[in-house]
């Protein structure tokens, strides 16, 4: 009779130990499926989220962008002029953010094919230099990714999206003063 009542007493116990086992094992199993999705990357990758356009480029400045699917893009880059809220503007008075010279800029080659498991890099340039020397100016890099369709697929009713990244794109002119890290340290306040 005691052997009985002490097993009802230890089986909430083994539940727990058993539940336990479980959720410790399943987070290694997660673990491990994250890690090879990880090694799986499908899409296209971008190479930054942000672009630095320095005042002695001269030769532009370069943009990567790798096709890891199996099907075959049409790539199109163009510069256009940023579209963030006008708030931003009094938030970092060191930034411009409304310029109409933002066409200063063009993206190199504005539309190619662009291949499964090939890097693209793109060349972007500045034709002029009628942007302000005072403030850094800041255009949009718009990439837009046109996926390839085959003839089969064609025939039949579909719905294709077109993926659009909208990338900032800063220009540095020389007279800017340059902003260490210890001294950013040194300024905040807790």
């Amino acid at each position: 009779m005691n052997n009985i009542k002490l097993l009802k007493i230890k089986k909430p116990a083994l539940y727990r130990l058993i539940g336990g086992i479980a959720v410790l094992a399943s987070l290694f199993i997660q673990t491990a499926w994250a890690n090879n999705i990880q090694d799986q990357i499908n899409g296209l990758t971008l190479h930054s989220t942000r672009v630095i356009y320095p005042h002695d480029a001269k030769n532009g400045v370069t943009y990567t962008i790798t096709n890891n699917t199996a099907i075959p893009y049409l790539l199109q880059a163009r510069l256009l002029p940023w579209e963030g809220n006008s708030s931003s503007k009094t938030a970092n008075e060191n930034t411009e953010t409304v310029d109409e010279n933002l066409t200063a800029f063009i993206a190199l080659p504005p539309l190619q094919r662009f291949e499964p498991g090939e890097t693209l890099t793109l060349r972007i340039l500045q034709k002029h230099h009628l942007l302000t020397q005072d403030k850094e100016s800041i255009a949009q890099l718009s990439l837009t990714a046109i996926p390839a369709q085959s003839k089969e697929a064609a025939e039949g009713a579909q719905m294709i999206l077109a993926v659009q990244n909208n990338l900032k794109l800063f220009y540095r002119p020389a007279g800017l003063p340059e902003h260490h890290l210890d001294n950013i340290a040194e300024q905040l306040q807790f």
